[in-house]
């Protein structure tokens, strides 16, 4: 439960009851006077004097004086506590009035520029800045509850500030917004229609009653409290681009740095920050979610990069290709070559310079499908024997014996382009490219 704002003096917070007495009193009209140091004086006018014994002014303290011998027992003012006959008077005046008082708070953030520097200041925009597109002060009201209030150490006043969503809040935020000092407004603010003004007064009522843990307390006072409410947009630029920030908040809480703007929010990530950076192809995200891509060197978002199986590197996929052999995606410059298919794979499907499936042929006969396939287009190989396969995800690894002689045929799965034509002894496990001018021949 949101507890009361308590109008005791508190350290460095002056006296309360002070200013809402002389609060009360400007709301009533009524004009005030400082008639030395902590004295003040109450200037009556002619239609108020029968209730003070005929006189024109009433002085009066907040704390208790004595006389010192010199001065006259009425020179000595009145002192003014939550149970005095001057404070009776006060708060019955503001229950008589027609309507009820509205007020301001004394400390306040009234215009765009008391928040455009601290917004400014929440956020790093390297290489770029940050603009205010458009921001717009609104009035919102609390209704503020005044009860009076006994305990041990005697009388004491407590406020309790209702929402316009019937919300009692915090008292943390009722001092951050200065709700317990508040003076008359100097311009007419937008007002509810009575209907919805006295439903919500009613409203606000039981509300508040039911906040407060104190039995013996009485509503001696309502006022309205007008606070600023801001809603704007903000726009980051870094060269020829720019993106934007809806923001809403305290006016007064901005400006003082008590209510931070929000964080700029990656779309793609969802990371937040407020550090903005642009990545090299122009697009505006915090700098968190910007990476660099290990082969172009390019700065660009984290989420366009994948990550190297192998080498764990990070790039963008136009540097990333699928081994063959093992079907694992790693970046381009991490694959090794064949020594027999001489095809790019996998530095972990390779053995010896050779990759698993040139390791691991098998015999076929020449009437199994693929093997007949490679035939029918290169009817030359038909007059070797003893063939051998094995594939990976793009080609056919041939390999055929003679009684002196082993040949290589390695060709695309698709198409049954040669990739590689060579020759070897069945003696040794060297292959010799068979020069371009002699493979028509061959395989023809």
């Amino acid at each position: 439960m949101n507890n009361p704002v308590s109008d005791n003096p508190a350290p460095g917070d002056g006296n309360s009851l002070q200013r809402f007495v002389l609060w009360a009193l400007d709301s009533l009209e009524l004009c005030v006077k400082e008639n030395g140091g902590k004295v003040f004086q109450l200037e009556l006018p002619d239609s108020l004097r029968d209730e003070f014994n005929g006189a024109a002014s009433v002085r009066f303290s907040f704390e208790t004086q004595s006389s010192n011998g010199e001065l006259n027992q009425e020179d000595i003012p009145l002192e003014v506590t939550p149970k005095s006959q001057l404070f009776d008077w006060i708060t019955s005046r503001l229950r008589e009035a027609q309507s009820i008082p509205h007020s301001v708070p004394r400390e306040r953030a009234d215009n765009v520029h008391d928040i455009t520097p601290v917004l400014y200041a929440a956020y790093q925009v390297d290489g770029g800045r940050v603009q205010l597109a458009g921001c717009t002060l609104e009035d919102e009201p609390f209704l503020r509850l005044t009860f009076r209030a006994a305990d041990q150490s005697g009388d004491k006043l407590m406020h309790v500030y209702v929402d316009r969503h019937d919300e009692v809040i915090h008292e943390d935020l009722a001092h951050s917004l200065h709700l317990d000092d508040v003076v008359v407004p100097k311009r007419r603010l937008r007002e509810w229609n009575d209907l919805a003004t006295d439903t919500f007064v009613e409203e606000a009522k039981l509300i508040a009653v039911g906040s407060l843990s104190e039995k013996d307390t009485e509503l001696i006072a309502e006022s309205f409290v007008w606070c600023k409410r801001a809603h704007g947009k903000l726009v980051f630029s870094i060269g020829d681009s720019s993106v934007e920030l809806a923001f809403s908040g305290w006016a007064q809480r901005l400006a003082s740095g008590e209510e931070s703007p929000p964080p700029y929010t990656c779309e793609l990530s969802g990371l937040q920050s407020y550090h903005l950076a642009a990545t090299d192809d122009g697009r505006i995200t915090v700098v968190d979610a910007i990476e660099q891509c290990s082969e172009s060197g390019a700065r660009t978002l984290a989420t366009d990069l994948q990550t190297c199986e192998v080498t764990k590197r990070k790039a963008l996929a136009e540097f990333f290709e699928a081994c063959p052999v093992s079907g694992q995606t790693l970046v381009r410059s991490a694959l090794v070559c064949c020594t027999t298919c001489q095809q790019n794979v996998s530095p972990n499907a390779i053995l010896r310079g050779r990759c698993e499936a040139c390791r691991s042929v098998k015999s076929i006969g020449k009437d199994e499908p693929r093997i007949a396939r490679v035939l029918d287009e290169f009817p030359g190989l038909d007059r070797w024997r003893n063939w051998r396969i094995s594939e990976t995800s793009t080609a056919y690894v041939l390999v055929a014996k003679s009684l002196l002689k082993r040949l290589l045929v390695v060709v695309k799965r698709d198409s049954l382009e040669v990739l590689r034509l060579a020759e070897g002894s069945r003696f040794n496990g060297n292959w010799v490219d068979i020069p371009e001018a002699f493979r028509e021949e061959m395989l023809r």
